[in-house]
């Protein structure tokens, strides 16, 4: 009897260790550029098609300009370019899962989706790059390939200005450049 309790602690143990499968990104046939037109091979408008880089996070991503990326409360799960194959980034369309020990099976978990503009990650983003973010929460999906239950971080909706919210990072520059002409303005009317 000892033996055979021995033998189920482990195989629990196996089974509680393995880490959740699941899917991610987007998979949208419509991504547009930064601009909001759409991107097609060749338009040297839209660097998000051809370089993007989109990370998944757990958690909610938080962005405040002049700050930055709050990611107090979130986790790095993974990242990946755009497949053009598919027209996917991340997984999503299901054709090979990823695996996370971070991931819950089940769903239920809030979940960020940030693409950077020209591949960038998330430090490296500066200078007027654009990026875009999504929130939501994951599902559980029941594979039958599998026989078991995997999460599901994946977005339908079309990369774009209604759907996602769309970023530029403030040029340093550019800012101070319009608080002078404000307050050069404002010196002006004084003397007026």
């Amino acid at each position: 009897m000892k033996k055979l309790m021995i033998a189920v602690a482990i195989i629990c143990a196996a089974a509680c260790s393995q880490a959740a499968s699941f899917t991610w990104g987007n998979a949208s046939y419509s991504i547009d550029n930064w601009a909001g037109n759409a991107s097609v091979d060749g338009d040297l408008g839209a660097p998000m098609y051809k370089a993007g880089m989109m990370y998944l996070y757990l958690g909610t991503v938080g962005y405040t300009e002049g700050k930055g990326f709050d990611l107090s409360s979130a986790t790095l799960v993974t990242s990946g370019g755009y497949d053009g194959s598919q027209y996917v980034y991340g997984n999503a369309d299901a054709s090979a899962y990823s695996t996370s020990d971070l991931v819950n099976k089940m769903g239920g978990e809030a979940y960020t989706l940030i693409l950077t503009e020209g591949g960038k990650s998330l430090a490296e983003m500066a200078n007027g790059d654009h990026f875009v973010l999504r929130t939501g929460t994951s599902i559980s999906n029941y594979d039958g390939v599998l026989e078991d239950n995997a999460a599901e971080f994946v977005d339908y909706n079309p990369i774009e200005a209604g759907s996602w919210t769309t970023y530029n990072v403030p040029e340093p520059t550019s800012g101070m450049l319009l608080l002078l002409g404000v307050a050069g303005l404002a010196l002006k009317r004084r003397r007026a």
